[in-house]
């Protein structure tokens, strides 16, 4: 399972004081922190020295935002850090880098209790009505289709990958180009 850890770093980005400055795409350090989002498309051989070389080396100067990557650094880069590279790291053209899937299934999943100790036999028809629905899901796989705008970050990101393999660009543009297409606007 990869774990990736924009969700984990928000808010200790908002309580560092740099949510004014990540919103704001003309400074120097709101561009700077949108880059920062382009380090999971990385090999997680290749986060290390890209956060040391490309980011540190790059960094504005600010009391806060060299708080701000102690704290990836610490958190998500050194070799003893909580969330290792290996987690969360992985150059693939893989959009959908979220657990909302697991958090929808468990959040309907508890909806259908009204206990916390619920009846055997409630418990039971529940898990088979499940059941049904992840075989209709699992049958119908071939027929989903996906969205357009899914479709052209997954092409965008593919692009990027060959363009950085084949060394048209460097490691660091190849993350700013895939953090500034996924940044929210």
């Amino acid at each position: 399972m990869k774990l990736y850890p924009k969700r984990l770093r928000m808010p200790y980005q908002k309580a560092v004081g740099l949510s004014k400055e990540y919103n704001d795409n003309t400074s120097d350090v709101g561009k700077w922190l949108g880059n920062i989002f382009g380090m999971p498309f990385l090999n997680p051989e290749e986060v290390g020295d890209c956060f040391a070389m490309d980011f540190i080396s790059g960094m504005p100067q600010n009391n806060k935002l060299t708080t701000f990557s102690d704290y990836i650094y610490d958190t998500y880069i050194s070799d003893d850090a909580l969330f290792p590279p290996h987690m969360w790291a992985l150059r693939s053209e893989t959009v959908t880098r979220t657990t909302n899937a697991v958090e929808f299934f468990h959040s309907h999943f508890k909806n259908n209790f009204y206990m916390t100790h619920p009846n055997i036999h409630n418990f039971l028809n529940v898990l088979l009505q499940l059941q049904s629905e992840v075989y209709i899901k699992i049958r119908s796989i071939g027929t989903i289709q996906t969205r357009k705008r899914t479709l052209v970050r997954k092409n965008f990101i593919l692009n990027e990958i060959k363009k950085y393999k084949e060394g048209e660009k460097t490691r660091f543009e190849y993350v700013q180009s895939v953090s500034c297409y996924l940044k929210k606007k």
